[in-house]
């Protein structure tokens, strides 16, 4: 389950990476690498970090039940949100 939840993340990131031009990408973060290169990892990281996701929340779930799981994904995630 949580294989299949993560791969459709990553075929939608991928999907709204795509649709937005590299170029406006490279000039609005400022991005110091050839269009070829950034659009390459920008496209390349999300299946890693798919792998990676699916790899830490079967660790975490074998230790903390589902919701607690849950409950600390989403922290996480609002920790990462207000820190960037």
């Amino acid at each position: 389950m949580i294989l299949a939840i993560s791969s459709l993340d990553v075929g939608y990131s991928l999907c709204q990476t795509a649709a937005v031009p590299i170029a406006v990408i490279v000039k609005d973060f400022n991005i110091p690498l050839g269009l070829g290169l950034a659009h390459g990892l920008l496209l390349g990281i999300f299946p890693f970090g798919g792998i990676f996701g699916a790899m830490i929340n079967s660790y975490l779930v074998r230790i903390w039940k589902k919701k607690y799981t849950l409950y600390f994904i989403k922290k996480v995630d609002l920790l990462l949100y207000w820190f960037s």
